[in-house]
């Protein structure tokens, strides 16, 4: 189990918030709208697409991180904190499933077998951890319920 800082959190939460995304697709633009006879404009296309793909597979594979930090909290933080470990945990799967699914559609017409397979890895192992903080926080959660009994996760 790994301990985070909170200047980790703090270093997540700028990876995930900056403009890369808006910047790359600009660019990709840029490339498409080149004259279709220009010789350098189909490798601008594709240079493009690697960068447009790069941006949502670098917020793919940080995913995995956001979860282990919401499970931390939810393993040494408040009984009251365990709501927001969990609700973060939600969130990361979903920033996860939405890059993987931009990742996805930008190599729709553009075969690029090595993102593809980081994406996929990055997919998997965000399934996964998802899984297991979900049950983790979840039982902890019942558990400070007085009275009620365990929930079948």
């Amino acid at each position: 189990m790994k301990m985070f800082l909170p200047a980790e959190g703090s270093v997540l939460r700028a990876t995930l918030s900056r403009s890369a995304d808006t910047d790359a697709f600009d660019r990709l633009l840029e490339a498409i709208r080149m004259p279709k006879d220009d010789p350098a404009r189909e490798k601008a296309i594709d240079d493009a697409t690697v960068g447009a793909t790069e941006v949502p597979l670098g917020v793919l594979e940080t995913c995995p991180e956001l979860i282990e930090l919401c499970r931390e909290v939810g393993r040494i933080g408040l009984q009251a904190s365990l709501s927001d470990a969990g609700v973060g945990v939600q969130m990361a799967r979903a920033e996860a499933a939405g890059a993987y699914q931009n990742v996805c559609i930008n190599l729709a017409n553009f075969h690029h077998a090595g993102l593809l397979a980081r994406a996929d890895a990055a997919w998997l192992k965000t399934q996964q951890l998802h899984a297991i903080a979900e049950k983790e926080i979840l039982v902890k959660l019942r558990e400070g319920v007085t009275g009620m009994g365990m929930l079948n996760v």
